[in-house]
Formats: structure tokens, C-alpha cells, sequence
């Protein structure tokens, strides 16, 4: 199973990938760029570095807070859109 996960929470945030429960790629928010021009493409390096793309991935999983009001709003929203487009689920 492939997972990518968001955590937006606050101004260090992270994306990751894991393969079958083993983490393939992470990336690392820690500087000055907002959320909203970082995600996705933060997102895609990692899928790249793992050798997938965002239809290989089978779950998202997105940090729920507590945290900042404009970034969690930021990861909720981008990993909805996500699983939206791909039909996939999103973990509990």
C-alpha cells in the first residue's frame, strides 16, 4: 500500500511517502515559503524520488491539529482535492 502523508500544522511541516509501511521519501517545510506554493510540489518530489506519481498512491493521510488555522486548512483542503480527483480514501 502507498500512503502520502501532509502535515501542515505549523511552520515545520513535512510530506512523506511510505511503501507498505516503510517511509520511501520525505520533504520538509522550513523556511519562509508559504503552504500554498510548497505543497504540491513538495508533494510531487517526493512521489518522484519514491518512483511513483499521485495515481500510483493508494491512501492520504493529512495532520488535523492542532496547529495554525491557515495551514491546516491548506494540507485538509489539498488532500481532499486529491483523493477527490484519484478516488481515493483518506485515513482516519
Amino acid at each position: 500500500m502507498i500512503l502520502l502523508s501532509v502535515d501542515t500544522c505549523d511552520a515545520r511541516g513535512s510530506v512523506a511517502v511510505l511503501c507498505d509501511g516503510i517511509e520511501s521519501a520525505v520533504a520538509v517545510h522550513d523556511s519562509s515559503e508559504d503552504y500554498s506554493s510548497w505543497l504540491i510540489p513538495a508533494a510531487e518530489s517526493v512521489l518522484n524520488k519514491a518512483g511513483l506519481r499521485f495515481k500510483d498512491v493508494d491512501v492520504y493521510a493529512v495532520a488535523t491539529g492542532p496547529g495554525s488555522f491557515t495551514g491546516l486548512r491548506v494540507g485538509l483542503t489539498t488532500i481532499k482535492g486529491l483523493a477527490e480527483v484519484y478516488g481515493r480514501r483518506i485515513a482516519p
